[in-house]
């Protein structure tokens, strides 16, 4: 058993008052209980202890890529365009991070994309519409080394790129990849919605959803205790309350 179960064990205090056993841990006001109640207490002391824990889990993410669709490039002629002119530039830099619980999130710059098509022969044509399916690949190295890819819909509004209205709107899935002892994280990626020519940035958000537990929740080092060393120790201390019932009670 870990020194620290010992020390808070230790830390408790039984008292004999009539019928009635007093369940004191250090830092907590002393209460009056009976045995079942006493035996509550007693868990209520231990079991934190001994409950799994998570920890900090290690995100490496060492490269990223993304492939646009084929209806994407320049076209030779606009007046007859089948393509649809959308930059896509990557600026990733190698990410190591850490996520401490359930709900943290990470978030980073991966590019830019810049819709550049000239407004001149009526700008985005029907037939530029499309295969404007986007993916972009994540090479993970932590907690799990392997490729995670991103899909995305891209969706073009025939018309002029000048006016105010949505022109293109990228629209991401995020995935989730489970690891370790329940662990869960989540890959996502900003949606982009252009209303004319812009160049936005293009960001990816790693959430841990669930943290792992288990045996990779014990910090290296420390120990748990066993389920059957608990029970014994519970047995063996509602004897020694027993005992010095049973000896307040004898007129000898």
């Amino acid at each position: 058993m870990h020194p620290s179960v010992f020390a808070r064990i230790a830390s408790m205090v039984v008292q004999q008052s009539g019928s009635n056993r007093t369940c004191k841990s250090a830092g907590r006001p002393v209460i009056k209980l009976a045995m079942p109640a006493f035996m509550a207490c007693l868990f209520a002391t231990v079991n934190p202890l001994v409950a799994p824990r998570a920890h900090a889990v290690q995100i490496a993410v060492a490269s990223y890529a993304v492939t646009p669709g084929a209806g994407y490039g320049v076209d030779a002629s606009e007046a007859s365009g089948t393509l649809l002119d959308v930059l896509f530039t990557g600026t990733f830099l190698q990410q190591g991070f850490s996520l401490n619980a359930a709900g943290d999130s990470w978030t980073f710059d991966v590019g830019s994309v810049a819709l550049r098509e000239p407004n001149a022969h009526g700008a985005i044509h029907a037939n530029e519409r499309d295969a404007l399916g986007v993916s972009a690949a994540f090479g993970f190295t932590g907690p799990f080394g392997s490729l995670v890819n991103i899909p995305a819909t891209g969706t073009a509004t025939a018309g002029s790129v000048s006016d105010s209205g949505v022109d293109l709107v990228i629209d991401w899935s995020p995935v989730q990849v489970a690891f370790g002892g329940g662990g869960l994280l989540e890959i996502a990626m900003n949606d982009l919605t252009f209303t004319g020519l812009q160049v936005l940035t293009q960001t990816a958000t790693v959430t841990l959803v669930n943290a792992p537990f288990g045996e990779q929740a014990t910090p290296i080092g420390e120990q748990v205790p066993e389920p059957g060393t608990l029970a014994l120790l519970g047995i063996g201390l509602a004897g020694l309350v027993i005992s010095r019932r049973r000896r307040a009670s004898d007129p000898d």
